[in-house]
């Protein structure tokens, strides 16, 4: 008798150490499977609690992300330690007539939209152009302007006064980006006679400007805004006047987020009252162009 209660016993043993073996595993397996999530949305400042994390709910305090590396958009303002930028401004402006407090929490822009699938941000801005792939993974709000590739040229140059005049010349882009793939892609002009002589490349936006006004390039090709804002401190920058590829700048939300309908009612209270208008106007100089759509 004693040697069978003693085998349930090692058995029983056995079996809780089996059961403490499996669990450590399954909880290994899952920090495995979150990691990503928690490394791509960064540090948070100030506790969370867990409740208020998950997606679908909202904070007291809402954290809105930002990529604050992105000029003329979201960077840091050296006079206040906070953040300025056209996005910031139509946030500012949207939360308060919404009536929302909150605080930005920057990151970097590939970490925005996981940050926001698993619950850690309520919003995030950054020129975030709306695609029918991001909108099958998250919330938006409505457009609160657009953007696409534009042409600029230097005002001096006769030779180029519309975009027929690009025609085997060169252009000046940034490596890898948008404005690269748009001018790779042979479908954009139709008429070969159309296609430019070449592309050269620079990293920095600087150069860009720098290539364009040494002749080295005749025409740069970059964001719409970019280039406009650009033109705030180059004025020999003109556009060229026809935008490529054009979308709607939206706000994210997390799926399923209940601030959608006030964040909505927000931005078109803004726009009707012509303050979206005059934040573009500072941030870029002029209203926002009427398109020549291809």
């Amino acid at each position: 008798m004693s040697v069978i209660l003693e085998g349930r016993d090692m058995r029983n043993t056995q079996t809780e150490k089996d059961m403490k073996h499996l669990l450590t595993q399954a909880a290994a397996g899952v920090m495995l499977f979150l990691f990503p999530f928690l490394v791509a949305a960064g540090p948070l400042s100030g506790p969370v609690s867990p409740e208020s994390a998950e997606p679908g709910k909202s904070r007291d305090t809402l954290i809105v992300g930002c990529d604050i590396s992105f000029p003329p958009f979201s960077f840091p303002d050296p006079e206040t330690g906070g953040y300025m930028g056209f996005d910031i401004d139509v946030w500012d402006l949207t939360a308060k007539s919404a009536g929302l407090r909150y605080k930005w929490q920057p990151m970097e822009f590939h970490s925005l939209f996981p940050a926001l699938e698993c619950g850690r941000l309520d919003a995030a801005l950054g020129a975030i152009p709306l695609t029918s792939e991001r909108e099958k993974r998250l919330d938006f709000s409505h457009a609160y302007t657009d953007d696409g590739l534009e042409f600029f040229v230097v005002k001096a140059d006769r030779r180029v006064t519309s975009i027929k005049d690009l025609a085997h010349r060169r252009v000046v882009v940034r490596p890898g980006g948008a404005a690269a793939e748009f001018l790779a892609d042979t479908k954009i002009f139709k008429n070969p006679d159309m296609r430019i002589g070449g592309m050269d490349f620079c990293m920095e936006e600087s150069g860009l400007v720098a290539e364009l006004l040494s002749g080295q390039a005749d025409a740069m090709l970059v964001s719409s805004l970019k280039g406009r804002h650009m033109m705030l401190t180059e004025p020999r920058l003109i556009p060229s006047g026809r935008r490529f590829r054009i979308r709607g700048l939206a706000i994210a939300l997390p799926p399923g987020s209940p601030l959608r309908e006030n964040v909505n009612r927000a931005l078109l209270q803004v726009r009707e009252t012509g303050q979206i208008e005059r934040i573009y106007i500072k941030w870029f100089g002029t209203p926002n162009p009427v398109d020549e759509r291809p």
